[in-house]
């Protein structure tokens, strides 16, 4: 799993040095985002796994998640 790394005092990222993979977009988040953002992922993932689903549906499925969630907060 990858872990978010400390940029700064309030912010993290996955990609701290190192050069961001092809149409995959980063940005630092603070503390208290990431830590929501593992929860929801993660219970996301868990709930599809327990569900029996494959890997790369649970993966699917916490990708759509945050896509819809990027559109709501776009609409705000």
């Amino acid at each position: 799993m990858t872990k978010l790394r400390r940029i700064d005092r309030n912010s993290y990222t996955i990609f701290p040095r190192m050069k961001v993979p092809t149409k995959m977009d980063w940005m630092g988040v603070s503390n208290e985002q990431a830590k929501s953002i593992h929860r929801v992922s993660m219970g996301i993932f868990t709930d599809m796994s327990n569900g029996g689903y494959s890997i790369s549906e649970a993966i699917e499925a916490v990708y759509v998640s945050g896509l819809n969630h990027g559109m709501e907060l776009s609409n705000d």
